[in-house]
Parts: structure tokens; C-alpha cells; sequence
């Protein structure tokens, strides 16, 4: 070659190089009607042909909400690379393609709830390492896969609660050290693995009311020592093992109504100094150990209404000195009046139900 057709060869090279660096168009008119036209709603496109790759990979989010979309298609979502939020919550979705999002590292926020979805594929969720909200609730999940969550370093907040699960697999939330707050009220579970929430030390909120719960792994949620709130009500727990509760020290709720508890374990609740709400209302107890309350220094609410009891240990309400409402109604409790010296140490302005 030349050293003439060198340099006409650069010249051509380095005259191409702007067209180049121009994004190229990307045809998305064949994705999903619905998210095509949100696609091009956000871009203010006009043509479906005509968007181009940059426009794309900018959009910060997408909203899909209530579209009535029944499927969705693998290459729905691909070039939007810096989108953080992508709203598909009430639609119709029964499934959801395998990889649909696996190109949404960006990810922050995804919402799939009201939704018709009765299972997961594995590893759809595998590459959102930056999602920090999952909403999954009110949808038809019966199962979930073993996994599922693992990819999910970043999350927070995972929204299962109004699903039809009867089984969570163990290590299912091994890998959510981030998680802050879990729901899973009602759903169907019977039992729970013993170390399903091991590893979860950042937890605040756990709630697994209206499941069928008969019992609890003993050590279920030990480690959980930033747990704020925990909700076990509607459930058919009949016992609880000793020192369930024990690691739980920042706990502020813990409510075990409307279960099939005949007794509590003498001092289960002696490590919860925090606990400003304690509700046992609507159980089976016939009666109470002594002290059963000594620990519970913070405690300002203690709803006992509807139980069996009959009698209660001299000295039970004692070390309530911040109490502020106690409601014994529904028991048959004879003979009890405000003036019992059951009550001589419980602030002056509580309230009684008696």
C-alpha cells in the first residue's frame, strides 16, 4: 500500500468516527404494545422506529401501572440501562419471562404487586443488584423458588404478604443482609425452617400474622437484635419455646393474639426491655407465671382480654410502672376491682379494663 492510500484510508477512518460516536436508532415497536407506548410517552417519541439507543438508556423510570398487560416479552426492558424504577403493579401478569429483567442493574424500585403471578422463574430477580424494593403482595404465589432472592444484595423492604404460600425453602433469605423490613402476613404457612432468617442482623419489621403457624423453630429469630416490630397474631400457636424472644432487645411490638396459647414459658419475655406494646389478647391461657411481666420495663400496653384466666400471681403487674393501659375483660376473673392490690403499683392514670 501506498503511502497516498495510507492516508486517504485514515482520512475516510477518521471521518466516519463522528457518525459513529451518533447513538443509533433502536426499533421497539415490536415489545409489548403497552410498554412500547409507555416507552415512547416518556421519550415524547413519535415513532417507535425512530428511538434511539441514548434517549433509551437514560430513561430514569417507567411506569406501567395498571396497563392490563397479561405477558410480557424477554427483550421488553432491554436498553434502559440507567432505569432505577419500573412500575408494573395491577396488571394481569400470570408469568414472567426468564431474564426479563436481567438488564436493569440500575434498578431500584420494582413493583409487580396486584398481579395474578403463581410462581417465579429462577433467577429472574439474578441481576438487580441494586434493588432496594420488591413489591410482590396480592398476587397467586403458592411456592417460591429456592434462590430466588440471592441476587438481591441491595434490598430492603420485600413485600410477600397476600400470596397463597404454604412453604418458604430454607436459606430462601440467606443472601438479604440489607433487609430491613419483610411481610408475609397472610399467606398459608404451617412451619417455618429454623434458620430462615439467619444472617438477617438488619431486620426492623417482621410481620407473619394470619398464616397457620401451630409452632415455632426454637432459635427462629435468633440475631435479630435491631428488630422493632414483630406480628405473630392469627396464627394456631400453641406454645412458644423457652427463650424464643431472647436476642430480640430492641423490640418495641411483639403481638401474639388471637393464637391457641394455653401457657407462656416463665420468662419468655425477660430480655425485652424495650417493649413498649405486648398484646395476648384472644388466646387459651389459663394462667400466667409469676413475673411473666418483671422484664418489661418500657412496656405501656398489655392487652390480655379474652383468655381463661382465672387468677393472677401476686405482684404480676409490679415492674409495669410505665404502663398506661392493661385490659383484663373477657376473662373469669372474679372479684377484681380497680383497688385489688394486683394493681397498687401500676401508675395512677392507667387504664383498666376490667
Amino acid at each position: 500500500m501506498t503511502m497516498k492510500t495510507k492516508l486517504t484510508t485514515m482520512l475516510l477512518a477518521v471521518a466516519v468516527l463522528p457518525a459513529l460516536s451518533h447513538a443509533q436508532t433502536v426499533n421497539i415497536c415490536d415489545r409489548t404494545p403497552q410498554v412500547r407506548d409507555a416507552i415512547m410517552q416518556a421519550l415524547e417519541a413519535d415513532d417507535c422506529a425512530a428511538v434511539d439507543s441514548e434517549s433509551l438508556s437514560g430513561l430514569p423510570s417507567l411506569s406501567l401501572h395498571g396497563k392490563g398487560i397479561t405477558a410480557l416479552k424477554a427483550g421488553d426492558f432491554d436498553g434502559l440501562t440507567s432505569l432505577e424504577r419500573l412500575d408494573l403493579n395491577d396488571n394481569r401478569l400470570t408469568a414472567l419471562p426468564s431474564g426479563a429483567f436481567d438488564n436493569l442493574a440500575s434498578l431500584r424500585y420494582l413493583g409487580l404487586y396486584d398481579n395474578r403471578l403463581a410462581s417465579l422463574p429462577a433467577g429472574v430477580f439474578d441481576k438487580l443488584t441494586s434493588l432496594q424494593r420488591l413489591p410482590l403482595h396480592n398476587n397467586r404465589l403458592t411456592a417460591l423458588p429456592a434462590g430466588a432472592f440471592d441476587g438481591l444484595a441491595s434490598l430492603q423492604w420485600l413485600y410477600l404478604e397476600n400470596n397463597q404460600l404454604t412453604t418458604l425453602p430454607a436459606g430462601l433469605f440467606d443472601k438479604l443482609t440489607r433487609l430491613q423490613r419483610l411481610y408475609l402476613e397472610n399467606n398459608r404457612l404451617t412451619t417455618l425452617p429454623a434458620s430462615l432468617f439467619d444472617g438477617m442482623t438488619r431486620l426492623q419489621d417482621l410481620y407473619l400474622s394470619r398464616n397457620q403457624l401451630t409452632s415455632l423453630p426454637s432459635g427462629v429469630f435468633d440475631g435479630m437484635t435491631r428488630l422493632r416490630y414483630l406480628l405473630l397474631h392469627g396464627n394456631q400457636l400453641t406454645t412458644l419455646p423457652a427463650g424464643v424472644f431472647d436476642t430480640l432487645t430492641s423490640l418495641q411490638w411483639l403481638v401474639l393474639s388471637e393464637n391457641r396459647l394455653a401457657s407462656l414459658p416463665a420468662g419468655v419475655f425477660d430480655n425485652l426491655a424495650n417493649l413498649e406494646s405486648l398484646s395476648l389478647r384472644d388466646n387459651r391461657l389459663t394462667a400466667l407465671p409469676a413475673g411473666a411481666f418483671d422484664g418489661l420495663a418500657s412496656l405501656q400496653r398489655l392487652p390480655l382480654q379474652n383468655n381463661r384466666l382465672t387468677t393472677l400471681p401476686a405482684g404480676l403487674f409490679d415492674k409495669l410502672t410505665r404502663l398506661q393501659r392493661l385490659e383484663l375483660k373477657g376473662n373469669p376473673l372474679v372479684g377484681l376491682t380497680r383497688n385489688d392490690p394486683l394493681f397498687a403499683e401500676l401508675p395512677s392514670d392507667v387504664e383498666l379494663e376490667l
